[in-house]
């Protein structure tokens, strides 16, 4: 699933079992949702303009800022000419190539001991590949980097280099930091669209049937000291905020006997301060001596 979209609402009273499942939905739309935010999306339009101009870049930023969700929404925007890969750790030069074959789907058998470079090279315009988003690429060793550039010189497909700042360093050392010259930070998110991030999480993707108000009061100042305002460490967060956000209905339950616990009724009103309190110090944060608050 790419943009976050309206949910159905969870039941207010639900078995252990619908409710397990409920949990388990909105954690995989939190995990795997897209949420267009104004930085997001002029990061997307910055990636347009090198697509459009033919030039290289890189998309630079810390940990959990989000760049590998971007560079997947603009996969999924534009899939026959948009090829996406991840580097793995100390990523030679055939590896990365036999994964840019694997990212258009080619269909060729290259045997373990044969150049993967010359097919790439044939096959990107000759499949109508525009872009290469190469995620996690100070992974790349330097060989590998080397022949990327020379994969933009013969071909003058666009190559987005995706990572953190370490990615500088190592182009600078390889003498091809201007290769690549185009740059476009990521970093924590203002107030403002960190307010914005979590409202739109709210009503596009959690729509519970009480509002959570995560973008206000002691809720708002435990997820942003807990996240660092990154959206990344945000979308980790949230699952465990859901799951202990669930509470056994008063009421319930009683009289049953011996019947077992699975026949206790749940619910699920919104995310709870008392639940992002229990979280917080897990994050290393310290929380105040508990308030009344009329959301929890």
């Amino acid at each position: 699933m790419s943009n976050l979209i309206s949910q159905s609402i969870v039941e207010v009273v639900a078995s252990l079992a619908d409710t397990k499942a409920r949990v388990s939905a909105l954690e995989r739309i939190i995990s795997n949702g897209y949420i267009p935010t104004e930085v997001a999306e002029t990061a997307i339009n910055w990636i347009d303009e090198r697509r459009f101009l033919k030039q290289c870049g890189r998309l630079v930023g810390p940990r959990e800022s989000g760049k590998s969700r971007l560079c997947e929404e603009y996969e999924n925007r534009d899939f026959d000419r948009v090829v996406r890969i991840k580097a793995p750790t100390d990523c030679s030069s055939k590896k990365v190539h036999r994964l840019i074959l694997k990212g258009m789907n080619h269909a060729a058998k290259i045997r373990h001991r044969d150049d993967p470079r010359p097919v790439v090279v044939d096959s990107v315009p000759r499949l109508g590949v525009e872009v290469i988003l190469i995620d996690n690429a100070s992974n790349l060793d330097l060989e590998a980097l080397s022949d990327l550039k020379d994969l933009y010189d013969e071909t003058e497909v666009t190559i987005i280099f995706s990572g953190t700042s370490d990615l500088d360093v190592l182009l600078d050392a390889a003498g091809l930091l201007g290769s690549f010259p185009y740059y476009y930070p990521l970093a924590s998110l203002s107030e403002v669209d960190f307010k914005k991030v979590l409202d739109a999480i709210e009503k596009k993707a959690l729509n519970l049937p009480s509002e959570s108000m995560l973008s206000e009061g002691e809720k708002f100042e435990i997820l942003t000291a807990c996240t660092g305002s990154l959206i990344g460490c945000l979308m980790k967060l949230l699952p465990t905020a859901i799951l202990y956000s669930v509470q056994k209905v008063p009421g319930h339950g009683k009289d049953m006997g011996s019947q077992s616990e699975s026949k206790l009724m749940y619910k699920l009103d919104n995310i709870s301060l008392e639940a992002l309190r229990k979280i917080a110090p897990g994050f290393g944060v310290k929380v105040p001596s508990k308030k009344a608050n009329s959301h929890d």
